[in-house]
């Protein structure tokens, strides 16, 4: 994350930015005096601190409690799947992930899945099911078939922070990858375009995740679904060890400031405009707006 930052404020010296990672996740390095490294600014959870009984049971998660309590019942881990909103999955790719999610297992048991999923890549995977064989009784707005549950908007910190779930297949949106890392959660990557390539690289370097080759194309899978099922098994095995990397790394995310610290920056500059400006203006540069 740093890189990209630190490339974009080549020229911006004069602007203050406020940056959501964390040393640790972020290798060290030197950075302009107007770049803070603060750390995520959203609320902290407890890992695993989220209960069926005060987090599900709100209007409208009545389906999402059901099937959450169905796994609880069979003992079986859960894997989230979210993929953002902008970018959608070909057809490929969501019969890979489908497929590939379903045959992952933890401790024997096969797992639950709880995915994310809307709009066109919502209607392909109704068309991978129907093309099931044998097929699988279904329909597009069906949101529990079989071991998934499949919805357009779910709670996503409850859900990163429930007990149960012990995997994650995200495209390493910052922002998410961030909530993820706080949820101590290990992580299969699918990243699409933009920084999340290299926040995937990241993560797989810290040791809390596995990375899926992903296709550059919209047609193709640069995936299979046994590469899917084998990643999401073996983070979940505590033997290979993601699992406590991914709780390392939280503590380190854990020890950022975090929102303490924007605010602090945030107040000195309302009450102080020249600030940081004046003290990485360039010899000749048109004096510039401190900003956040």
């Amino acid at each position: 994350m740093l890189k990209v930052v630190k490339a974009i404020l080549v020229r911006m010296r004069s602007t203050v930015t406020l940056v959501h990672s964390f040393w640790g996740l972020d290798d060290p390095c030197p950075l302009y005096p107007n770049i803070i490294v603060c750390g995520p600014c959203f609320p902290r959870h407890i890992a695993g601190s989220v209960s069926l009984e005060t987090s599900f049971s709100g209007e409208g998660q009545e389906d999402l409690l059901t099937f959450l309590q169905k796994a609880k019942e069979v003992q079986a881990a859960i894997v989230y799947i979210t993929m953002g909103s902008l970018a959608n999955l070909n057809k490929c790719e969501v019969k890979a992930l489908y497929e590939g999610a379903g045959a992952a297992t933890a401790d024997g048991k096969p797992c639950y899945v709880i995915w994310s999923l809307r709009g066109k890549s919502r209607k392909l995977l109704h068309e991978v099911i129907q093309e099931q064989k044998p097929p699988v009784p279904s329909t597009e707005e069906q949101t529990e078939i079989g071991r998934f549950f499949i919805k357009g908007w779910l709670p996503q910190i409850d859900i990163l922070n429930y007990e149960d779930v012990k995997a994650v297949i995200t495209h390493c949106g910052w922002g998410g990858t961030m909530e993820v890392i706080a949820a101590e959660k290990p992580i299969l990557t699918h990243p699409f375009f933009g920084d999340q390539p290299m926040n995937a690289k990241l993560l797989a370097d810290a040791g809390m995740a596995i990375e899926l080759t992903v296709s550059p194309t919209t047609t193709t899978c640069g995936y299979t679904a046994d590469n899917v099922a084998t990643g999401l098994t073996r983070l979940m095995d505590p033997q290979e060890g993601f699992a406590a990397k991914a709780k390392s790394m939280n503590k380190l995310l854990d020890a950022s400031p975090g929102a303490k610290l924007a605010r602090n920056v945030i107040e000195h500059l309302a009450a102080h405009p020249i600030g940081i400006t004046a003290i990485t203006k360039r010899p000749g540069q048109p004096q510039g707006n401190a900003t956040q």
